[in-house]
């Protein structure tokens, strides 16, 4: 789900662009102005080239950062059930940390993003990382049809991202 990314001199051809800099010499915040609508894009220095990213991108790229955490906790819950002693606390812990990281950066994501579309995706990505992991770790049972509606439910994630106006 490559987000697109916007040169700063493409930017530049089509609408008015300011750069701020912040405290890090390599970042920049800035904004542009199109149609009388005013678009904040963050950009990142990467070596010679601009990269620059849309708000809405970012909040795509965070919510698929905190469907990534949500499997985290998942696989935590794996590991709590085959550890013994003193190592259950540790995934206990993971499972608490991963638990907060992505219902912050869900959190964040719906702040530009349609509720009930960045909640569906977060889950999907949960659901479906789970099961892979599952699967490849935990050796959870493979089937035609486990696959095929992970792969329906999959489409469904995809479908959702490229319906949705942001």
């Amino acid at each position: 789900m490559g987000a697109p990314h916007y040169r700063k001199s493409d930017l530049n051809k089509a609408q008015i662009i300011c750069f701020f800099k912040l405290y890090h010499p390599k970042l920049e915040f800035s904004y542009e102005i199109n149609n009388n609508f005013l678009t904040f894009v963050k950009c990142l220095h990467v070596r010679d080239s601009d990269l620059c990213l849309k708000e809405q991108d970012m909040n795509w790229i965070i919510l698929i950062i905190a469907g990534l955490f949500e499997v985290g906790y998942t696989y935590s819950l794996g590991k709590v059930k085959e550890t013994t002693g003193n190592a259950v606390y540790a995934w206990y812990g993971v499972f608490a940390l991963c638990l907060a990281i992505s219902m912050i950066l869900l959190i964040k994501s719906v702040q530009g993003l349609p509720l009930g579309t960045a909640y569906a995706i977060w889950t999907g990505i949960g659901a479906v990382g789970t099961v892979i992991i599952g699967i490849l770790v935990f050796k959870d049972p493979v089937s035609f049809w486990r696959l095929f509606f992970i792969a329906t439910l999959i489409g469904s994630i995809l479908g959702l991202k490229f319906v949705t106006g942001h």
